[in-house]
């Protein structure tokens, strides 16, 4: 069942209903009902209701999609278990990151890794005429290396190693500039002894939305980076 949401006309508005930006009780889904038993019939009251948006590409090089944070980890996780590694990998994916890091805490404690590398997209906030010392990183400029945020703090080695391996091997890939939010990470880092993290992130324009903007250079990055450290690491 498709709907269109809506709001009240802008011509039959009043100038204080122009200043006010509407809440969700202000705002209706109209799915074409003709009355009030029909629509409860098509849609009965507590119905999810949810953007309906395709995977597009976008100009050159980008795609637009809803939920591209983390469907480009997702993405990249099914890419590395196509290939063979000399080194013990589990590999996670999990929900509710962005309510508590509710699934990444049953799977770090099962886990016990040793290192954990998480996969995740960021807020690039590159856009208009933002200042440069406010871009949290930039949308076709390789992946995000992150040294810490408010939830966890990047293995001072695995970082460094991280940007190492990137450089040696031409991967595209920035440091991210912006510590704000929080991801799976500090779950793996906390659980049990603990473990040592590092975070590899794709930039998104308009992230958490229903159009979410990203380059498929920074995610094949994100990948190339990701496969690069596997390869370098040996079964102890």
């Amino acid at each position: 069942m498709k709907g269109v949401i809506g709001a009240k006309a802008i011509h039959l508005q009043s100038p204080q209903d122009r200043e006010t930006v509407l809440d969700y009780k202000g705002l209706y889904i109209d799915i074409g009902a003709k009355d009030k038993a029909e629509a409860e019939r098509l849609c009965p009251i507590g119905t999810y209701a949810y953007f309906d948006v395709s995977f597009e590409p976008f100009g050159e090089g980008m795609v637009v999609s809803k939920a591209l944070d983390d469907r480009v980890g997702c993405y990249n996780l099914l890419r590395i278990l196509q290939n063979d590694y000399d080194c013990d990998l589990t590999v996670c994916f999990v929900t509710n990151e962005e309510v508590g890091l509710r699934g990444s805490a049953g799977a770090a404690f099962a886990a016990e890794a040793d290192i954990a590398v998480i996969l995740e997209g960021t807020s690039a906030n590159d856009m208009g005429d933002i200042p440069e010392r406010f871009k949290v990183c930039s949308v076709n400029q390789g992946v995000a290396v992150s040294f810490m945020d408010r939830a966890s703090i990047a293995d001072r080695k695995l970082f460094k190693e991280m940007l190492a391996i990137a450089k040696e091997q031409e991967i595209p890939h920035q440091v991210k500039q912006g510590i704000t939010g929080g991801n799976d990470a500090a779950s793996f880092q906390r659980a049990k002894k603990g473990c040592r993290t590092v975070v590899l992130s794709v930039p998104c324009r308009y992230i958490h939305s229903s159009s979410s903007v990203c380059s498929l250079n920074d995610v094949d990055a994100q990948y190339a980076l990701l496969d690069a450290f596997l390869k370098s690491r040996e079964v102890k």
